[in-house]
């Protein structure tokens, strides 16, 4: 599971649901919602440290992922194929 992290004011939310229509329809998704003091500060501490741990997106950044080649997994399996089309250069 890679958990997706909010925090809303006091509150904090996390869990592994995507916005997405086999999200919504066929998988088993959580994401329990807390206003313990414990849990809204961990997850503060949490997001800032992966703000102060994450890369600028800048066009250096931009046009280094470009040439980055697209993974996508086909409906109905986990199996992932490669998008040809966007293969950088080599």
């Amino acid at each position: 599971m890679h958990a997706k992290v909010f925090l809303l004011g006091r509150v904090a939310v996390v869990g592994s649901a995507n916005l997405s229509t086999m999200s919504v329809n066929e998988l088993e998704e959580a994401a329990p919602i807390s206003d313990a003091a414990r849990a809204v500060s961990g997850v503060r501490l949490l997001i800032e440290n992966l703000m102060q741990a994450a890369d600028e997106i800048d066009e250096r950044f931009l046009r280094r992922i470009e040439k980055l080649p697209v993974v996508q997994v086909q409906r109905g399996s986990r199996r992932r194929r490669s998008d040809s089309r966007n293969r950088g250069p080599g």
